[in-house]
Parts: structure tokens; C-alpha cells; sequence
């Protein structure tokens, strides 16, 4: 072969070399290319199906990917019929409290440690799902009894009985807790468990709170029938259904009414009529306490110029409202606008607020007191006697009335009863409060309280003396 030949023969193959190298290095980064697409796809396609099972705020597990695991769990049972599981159906208490008073972002915060301190209380196979709002449901997977079950129960009540920090303010809240057990019966299926557990935590809700209940069947047409009053309720407030009845506080002495209270009655089309304090009950258990009292001072509001008319402009409003309003700048500002906003005579309304709670959280009270005082309204204490406060206390708030609890009527029976109500008189009379005598039912609890000093009050005795004195008068003239 001739040299420019061998030349240019060597050449080609450098070339050829050179560029099935270039080739492959193209095609090895084509590879590394979609490969990276592809991984960056998977993981997209992940994290959609990650957050399609999962909440938001606080990375649990969702409605969805607990009832798979509910399904997974029941046909695991099925197969296994000496396994067990249980459902905890959580319901947060006074969630609704904290969004009115501290707002959205604090409520948010809120479920966020809450959350945190219920996966704490439970094993690492167990499923923590948030249902929504303030609503976690647990699957306790492969328990031995149902102690199991309780003890985890008792584990989240005592860590959600920890004080919160909200907004740079203490706050205690607390759950109820309904348990439901994959056992009871082999027709189970994820939505009747499901609606099993929720109805046990209805009536540990309508059993006070912060506790716990274990589905049965006696408890299934109970709690149905909760359930549904609670509906009942929110949707007769919503359409303004309620009637507000108005109690006459009446002068001993001469019969005069020298002030009037709102009762709120609800004639419902099963249950009949459920009075004022059964009321003020469904509405803290409904946690709708600020809607109600909310809707008591617009009523109050629209009817008082017929009230004048027909108690007389000097007539005062005595209103108790609860202390929720003033807990925080936020509701206490709602209510200064809503009294400032209404159609009363400021200087004639009274708000009263509840002894116990005043005691509980003096200093926002303080705070509250001062600043509706600024409004031209008094203030009023409720439920005294109780012994709760002390006189130091009463002495330095912006107080002008106390009306005694409702029970204490009830207990005038012997010296040493009599003495302590006299003794809240005398306080009354030192500290220069008006005081009031409650619930007083019968004609010798009248002459009673006139013997202890008393000479105002309200109650079914005093409503029929008054309308007594009225005919009377009507058939003199």
C-alpha cells in the first residue's frame, strides 16, 4: 500500500473513531436526559398523589387515604378473624372559640400542634388522619384488647389538656374522643365504622366534654337524635326561629319593674319547648355561644322601642352575656360595634357576666370592664355566691350589680343559710351594688328575702304577684 494511501486509511478510522465516540457520549446524555425527565416525572406524579391523600396544613393523612386503609384493614379481618382494630374519632373542644378570637392564622397554629401531640400518643403503624376542620380520626392497627384502645384514649386527652400559646395568651382546649371496635358485628363496612366512632364522640361531647365513649348499640339511636338537634339548632339560628321572652326584675316593695331580662325559648317541632337554660347548654355544647348571645342583643335591639312603650323608658336591660366576648381585643371589639350599633338607651343596659369565669380569668375581665365602661354601660356580676370571688376583687372592678346564682333561693332553709345570704346583702349594701334575689318561686321566699334585707328580684312569684297587683289595679280604676 502506498504511504498517502496508509494516510489517508488511518485518518478515516481516527475520524470514524472519533465520532462513533461523540455519538455515544450524545446518545449516553440523551439517556441521562430522559432519565432525568422520567425521575423528575415519577416524582411529580408522587407528590400529586402524596398531596391528594394528604392535608395541607398539617401533613396527615386525609379522609381518602384513611378510608383505604380502613378497607385494607377490614379485608385484612376477613381473612383473619381473631385480629382486631379500632376507630378514635377526635373532636377538638372551643375550635371554633379560637378562630373568633385569635383568628385564622393562630387556628391554623393550633391544629398544627395538635396534630403533633396526637401522633406522639400513638405507635408508628397506626394511622393519624385529619378529617377536616378540627376533626383526626385514628386507625389503631392489630390491638390486643380493648384497653388498648382506652389507654391511647387517655394518653390524647391528657396531652391535649396542655395549655396552648395562642397569639402570646394561654389557652386550654381539650377533645372528645368516640370509639368504635371492627368487631361488633361482620356487616362493618369503613362507612358504618366510620359513622359508628363519630356518634360515640357526639355523646361524649353531650356528656360534658374532655372524656371518651365506646360505641354500642344503645348509643346509636341516642347519639342520632343529638346529632340531629344539633342540626336543628344551627339551622332554627341561622333562619331566626328562636323566641325571646322577657323576665320582669321587679321592686318588692311596690311591685314596680325596674328592669327586664331576655330569655330565649325554642319551640321545637319534636321536643316541644326547650327553655333559657337548656338553651344556653346547646349552645356552649354546639359552641355556638356568641352566635346566640349575638342574636338575644339584635332582638333586644329591633324590640326596644316597643319594650319602652310598654315597661316604661326607665325600665333598665339586664343581659347576660358570656365572658367569651372579652377575651380578646378581637370579639371584645365585635361587641363594643355591636353595642355601639344597636337602638338601646346605653346608659339603661346592664351586662352581666358569670362570677365563676371572672374568677377564672380575672384579668381579662378587668380589661373587658374598663373597656365597655368607656360605652356608658354598666356592668353586672351573675351566679353570685357561689363563692368564688372575693370582696378585695368586687371592690376595684367598675361593678353596679350583683344578682345572686339561681340555687341559692332553693337553700333557705335553716340560720346559717340565712346568715350567709344576709351577708351578701350587707357586702352589696357596703360596696354600694344593687342586689338582686333569682328564681324566687314562691310567696315565702318573697318575704324571705325582704326579711334578709332584699328588695329586689326576679321569678315566677314575683311575674304573678305583679299581674296580680295589675288586675287589681285595673278593676279599681
Amino acid at each position: 500500500m502506498k504511504p498517502t494511501s496508509l494516510a489517508i486509511l488511518t485518518s478515516s478510522a481516527i475520524f470514524s473513531m472519533s465520532w462513533a465516540v461523540k455519538r455515544t457520549q450524545a446518545l449516553a446524555e440523551l439517556n441521562n436526559n430522559l432519565q432525568q425527565e422520567m425521575n423528575q416525572r415519577r416524582k411529580i406524579e408522587d407528590q400529586l398523589l402524596h398531596d391528594a391523600q394528604h392535608d395541607g396544613l398539617t401533613g396527615l393523612p386525609n379522609r381518602s387515604y384513611l378510608m383505604e386503609q380502613l378497607s385494607q384493614a377490614l379485608k385484612h379481618l376477613r381473612r383473619h378473624g381473631l385480629d382486631q382494630f379500632a376507630l378514635l374519632f377526635i373532636d377538638l373542644d372551643r375550635f371554633k372559640l379560637i378562630n373568633d378570637s385569635f383568628g385564622h392564622l393562630e387556628g391554623d397554629r393550633f391544629l398544627i400542634e395538635t396534630a403533633q401531640r396526637i401522633k406522639s400518643c400513638v405507635r408508628e403503624n397506626d394511622t393519624l388522619a385529619r378529617m377536616g376542620g378540627d376533626e383526626f380520626v385514628i386507625l389503631l392497627d392489630s390491638i390486643n384488647a380493648t384497653e388498648d384502645a382506652i389507654e391511647v384514649s387517655d394518653r390524647i386527652l391528657h396531652a391535649l389538656s396542655v395549655p396552648y400559646q395562642l397569639a402570646k395568651q394561654e389557652f386550654i382546649s381539650g377533645a372528645s374522643i368516640g370509639i368504635a371496635f371492627s368487631g361488633r358485628n361482620k356487616l362493618v363496612t369503613s362507612e358504618s365504622l366510620l359513622r359508628d366512632a363519630d356518634a360515640a364522640m357526639y355523646q361524649a361531647k353531650a356528656n360534658g366534654k374532655g372524656c371518651y365513649v365506646i360505641f354500642d348499640d344503645k348509643l346509636s339511636t341516642q347519639s342520632k337524635l343529638q346529632h340531629e338537634l344539633e342540626i336543628d339548632f344551627k339551622k332554627a339560628l341561622d333562619q331566626q326561629e328562636f323566641e325571646i321572652n322577657y323576665i320582669e326584675v321587679v321592686d318588692f316593695t311596690t311591685g314596680e319593674i325596674i328592669a327586664i331580662e331576655p330569655h330565649v325559648e325554642w319551640h321545637h317541632p319534636e321536643q316541644g319547648i326547650i327553655e333559657h337554660g337548656k338553651m344556653k347548654q346547646l349552645a356552649a355544647q354546639y359552641q355556638l355561644t356568641l352566635n346566640l348571645d349575638g342574636y338575644i342583643f339584635s332582638t333586644l335591639s329591633a324590640q326596644y322601642q316597643a319594650l319602652k312603650s310598654k315597661y316604661g323608658a326607665d325600665a333598665y336591660l339586664h343581659l347576660y352575656i358570656s365572658s367569651q366576648h372579652i377575651k380578646n381585643k378581637f370579639v371584645l371589639r365585635n361587641l363594643k360595634q355591636t353595642i355601639k350599633g344597636s337602638n338601646i338607651n346605653l346608659d339603661k343596659l346592664i351586662l352581666f357576666f358569670n362570677e365563676k369565669a371572672l374568677v377564672q380569668d380575672t384579668e381579662n375581665h378587668i380589661n373587658g370592664f374598663e373597656f365597655i365602661s368607656q360605652l356608658g354601660v354598666q356592668i353586672g356580676i351573675d351566679g353570685y355566691g357561689t363563692g368564688y370571688s372575693s370582696l378585695s376583687c368586687l371592690s376595684f372592678l367598675p361593678i353596679k350589680a350583683l344578682k345572686l346564682d339561681n340555687d341559692i333561693s332553693k337553700h333557705l332553709l335553716n340560720d346559717k343559710q340565712l346568715q350567709l345570704v344576709k351577708a351578701y346583702q350587707l357586702t352589696a349594701q357596703t360596696l354600694k351594688f344593687d342586689i338582686y334575689a333569682t328564681t324566687v318561686d314562691t310567696q315565702q321566699q318573697i318575704r324571705q328575702f325582704l326579711e334578709l334585707g332584699y328588695v329586689r328580684g326576679q321569678g315566677r312569684a314575683i311575674s304573678k304577684l305583679f299581674n296580680e297587683k295589675k288586675k287589681h289595679h285595673k278593676s279599681c280604676a
